[in-house]
């Protein structure tokens, strides 16, 4: 049956994941860690931003306000579980568990190469693989889908109940992108597409023989779930996620979650938006926010002082 790409609540689709049941509850520790990884994430990419304004620093793809689909995402994975992200994306790898200092030392390395686009592969990927972090050395959708469905159909043929989840930016004009996302299915690969459109508010061109390149026609022979989910609220995010890992470590094949930016919240901070949630439950502690991004600075000047003399002072 090719799944459903009709859009709907956030609510239901989390439902049909679940079952009967609908969703777990969040605990309060779950909700809290949510909160202060968005702030670690949000913090590393303000950081990593000023030493590209002090040197000549390769520019980073993370994009602030974009945390909530990466954090709700790995949160949760296991250490053997693999990421798929873009090129030089930071916080995929922070939230994945590559030490921080790891993740520097690839930028330093990029840093003395400025003549060109993107590091060599052995730079940016190969040092990030031990902790199962890949990324191609192409910025293009359809490589951070390929390398995925590789990564998932290892997980298979192994049979070692871990999987693969893709972080991706759809080109809805990449009739590639939608060969690899028919590929997962007819394999029923163990993998979660995380999936954000490359040109929100464009509409899409048709491709040769006046077919439609959007992303609900490149799902229309895919055999798995397409959830749309606002991609600025965490909650949200985590809810799919988790069931949906749930279901794919269940041997039950792909599943998509579009990240859709809103037209009532296009500009929503998923920070401030947690910051709402968890006061309406009297969860939010001025105290905890200030204790989390305190430590976190700590870590991040012994991280940067243990990369080397090269790079100017911490901010």
């Amino acid at each position: 049956m090719p799944a459903k790409t009709t859009p709907q609540t956030t609510d239901a689709a989390s439902k049909a994941l679940a079952g009967n049941h609908g969703f777990s509850l969040i605990s309060d520790e779950k909700l809290l860690a949510l909160y202060a990884a968005l702030l670690r994430c949000r913090s590393l990419e303000e950081r990593v931003g000023e030493l590209r304004r002090q040197q000549n620093w390769p520019r980073h793809h993370d994009i602030p306000g974009q945390e909530a689909s990466v954090v709700a995402a790995t949160i949760d994975l296991h250490a053997e579980d693999t990421v798929i992200a873009p090129p030089r994306c930071l916080i995929h790898a922070f939230m994945k568990g590559v030490p921080l200092d790891r993740i520097l030392a690839v930028f330093k390395a990029s840093a003395i190469r400025p003549k060109q686009s993107h590091p060599p592969v052995d730079v940016q990927g190969d040092r990030l693989a031990p902790w199962n972090h890949l990324s191609p050395a192409s910025s293009h959708g359809a490589a951070q889908l390929n390398l995925a469905n590789y990564a998932a159909l290892l997980h298979k043929v192994r049979d070692d109940g871990k999987i693969a989840v893709a972080f991706s930016r759809w080109d809805s004009t990449d009739a590639s992108g939608a060969e690899a996302l028919r590929f997962a299915s007819a394999q029923q690969l163990p993998i979660l597409f995380v999936l954000r459109n490359a040109k929100p508010g464009k509409a899409s061109p048709p491709l040769k023989g006046g077919q439609s390149a959007t992303l609900a026609w490149a799902l229309l022979k895919c055999d798995f779930p397409h959830i749309p989910v606002d991609g600025s609220d965490v909650v949200a995010v985590y809810r799919v996620a988790s069931e949906s890992i749930a279901r794919i470590r269940q041997g039950r094949g792909p599943t998509l979650i579009e990240c859709v930016d809103l037209p009532a919240v296009h500009s929503a901070d998923p920070i401030a938006t947690m910051e709402t949630y968890l006061s309406r439950k009297g969860l939010f502690r001025p105290e905890f926010k200030a204790a989390t991004l305190t430590e976190f600075s700590t870590v991040w000047r012994e991280a940067f002082n243990r990369v080397g003399s090269a790079l100017t002072p911490a901010p």
